[in-house]
């Protein structure tokens, strides 16, 4: 096994060696951080690495355009004879800046991908609107095997912005299995609210697929918020 760090030159020589590539960054020297200029070099070195099974890009300043290069051209099938562009199994991109449409590049490349068994996006910018279209690559499908979810401390995310994931994870297919293939699920740091509550009761009821969910400080043991009477009309 051969770990290419941050630090270190990369040798093309070696690259069928490396299993896994660490290029995060630090959250305190921001010199140290890596971008989107580096996601495009990455986009085309990485079908070089035939046998990369981890690529960790944490705590960087990669946006949905680096994410977009990564997704599109590395994490989908090559565009010239069908093969895969690299088998990278386990992707780390918390503490970044990803937003919304670096998550409808990622979604496509879900369904797309049969090698991506984890995900970490904890700690980026993304909104609601990016967690639906996340959730639509979660989906099924004949190539889909993703199986671990980390979306933790994305505390920007509102009211009901979980409830497309847990829809996802409550549907059956046609023949009667999960319609995910999801095993593990954090989504400690998020508020869930009183509907997000509900909707992952009801999720939990009919899932048979999932075996670990992280959900603290996800406010589950604060009490229901009061609810103000309505003033009376002045007649």
């Amino acid at each position: 096994m051969v770990v290419v760090e941050k630090a270190q030159k990369i040798d093309l020589s070696d690259a069928e060696k490396v299993t896994r590539m660490k290029l995060s960054g630090s959250e305190f020297d921001f010199d140290a951080r890596v971008g989107d200029p580096t996601c495009v070099l990455l986009s085309s070195l990485l079908p070089r690495y035939a046998n990369l099974y981890e690529l960790d890009l944490s705590k960087n300043d990669i946006s949905d355009k680096g994410l977009h290069y990564l997704a599109t051209r590395a994490l989908s099938p090559d565009f010239v004879d069908g093969a895969w562009a690299c088998r990278v199994a386990v992707l780390n991109l918390s503490e970044n800046q990803i937003g919304d449409e670096g998550l409808v590049s990622l979604a496509t490349a879900m369904k797309r991908n049969e090698f991506l068994t984890k995900i970490d996006l904890s700690r980026n910018k993304f909104t609601s609107a990016g967690v639906k279209f996340l959730s639509k690559g979660l989906v099924r499908s004949k190539y889909n095997n993703l199986q671990e979810l980390i979306l933790e401390d994305n505390q920007q995310l509102g009211q009901g912005a979980l409830d497309p994931i847990f829809e996802v994870l409550s549907r059956l297919d046609p023949s009667g299995s999960d319609c995910s293939t999801l095993k593990s699920l954090s989504i400690s740091g998020i508020k869930l609210f009183s509907t997000g509550c509900v909707k992952l009761g009801q999720m939990l009821s009919r899932n048979g697929t999932l075996e670990h969910l992280s959900v603290s400080n996800c406010g589950l043991d604060e009490p229901p918020p009061k609810v103000l009477p309505k003033p009376k009309s002045k007649k």
